[in-house]
Order: structure tokens, then C-alpha cells, then sequence
């Protein structure tokens, strides 16, 4: 498959992504980008994403947009280039807040903020290995005009 399996580059509304086998895609398995202004909250939940090339699930906040992500009951396997298996960025003066859980994942969480005023919480981040079968490692990025993720309390994000 040439591209994501699963993409939306401006996405708005409430978003359902459920019970999908996505295999062997040329970039990321599952990709959400809210855009400028867009209001999206999306719930991403019992798919199986093995040997992307790019990651299994991505999501970018970005421009004044907000974003509300519910991540859970996911296998993600066999990123062809290990680093961000699921990779959240929140930039500009977006708002991210997002609730993951019950995942695995042989990889890495990774979390971006692009600029200070871009706002990207993670519900119990500090536990987020062991709410997620004890898989995978996180990569909370700062430095190089990056800045991490915030942890925020279990439900915050209205999940």
C-alpha cells in the first residue's frame, strides 16, 4: 500500500477508528491532523497495525486547532523504522489532550510540542507504561525547539 492506511489531513467532528487489521503500509497506519481551527476528538480503538513503514499511529494538533484522543486496546507491531510507533505532536497554539491505554506496542510513545504556547496533555503519562501492558517506552521530547508533554490526571480529557 503506497500511504497511510487510515488519513485524514484536516480532520473535524468525532472520529470512531475501530476493529481494523492495517498491515505493511509505505507511511503511518492510522494518521489524524486537526488543522486550523478544526475541532476534532476521535477514539482509537481495537486495531491491529504490524510493519508500517512510518509508525502505526500519528496525530498532529495543529494552528489553533483542539484535539481530543481516546488511544486504546491497540497492537501496534513491527515498525519498519523503530523510534515513534505512536507519535503524538501538538504545535502553534493547538490543544492536545489524549487518554491512552490498554495498548501494545513494541516500540516507543513519542510526544512533541512545537513551540511553548502548543498545549499536549497525557493522561497518567508518568504510569503510561504500565496502564499499557508494560509495553513499549516513552520518548517525551524537549530540546532542539521541542518541549514534552504534560502529564494530567486519569479522565481530564473527558474520556
Amino acid at each position: 500500500n503506497n500511504g497511510s492506511g487510515i488519513a485524514d489531513d484536516s480532520a473535524t467532528g468525532n472520529w470512531t477508528i475501530s476493529g481494523n487489521s492495517i498491515t505493511g503500509v509505505n507511511s503511518i497506519g492510522i494518521t489524524l491532523t486537526g488543522d486550523t481551527g478544526d475541532n476534532l476528538v476521535a477514539r482509537i480503538t481495537n486495531n491491529t497495525i504490524t510493519n508500517s513503514q512510518a509508525g502505526a499511529i500519528g496525530m498532529t494538533a495543529g494552528s489553533n486547532s483542539t484535539v481530543r484522543a481516546q488511544i486504546t486496546g491497540n497492537t501496534m507491531t513491527w515498525t519498519a523504522v523503530p523510534g515513534a510507533t505512536l507519535e503524538l505532536i501538538s504545535a502553534n497554539t493547538a490543544n492536545f489532550c489524549t487518554d491512552i491505554v490498554n495498548n501494545t506496542n513494541d516500540d516507543a510513545y513519542c510526544f512533541a510540542r512545537v513551540g511553548s504556547p502548543a498545549v499536549l496533555e497525557v493522561e497518567q503519562l508518568s504510569q503510561l507504561i504500565s496502564i499499557n501492558n508494560n509495553s513499549g517506552v516513552v520518548d517525551n521530547n524537549s530540546g532542539g525547539g521541542l518541549f514534552p508533554a504534560t502529564e494530567v490526571a486519569d479522565g481530564t480529557c473527558g474520556f
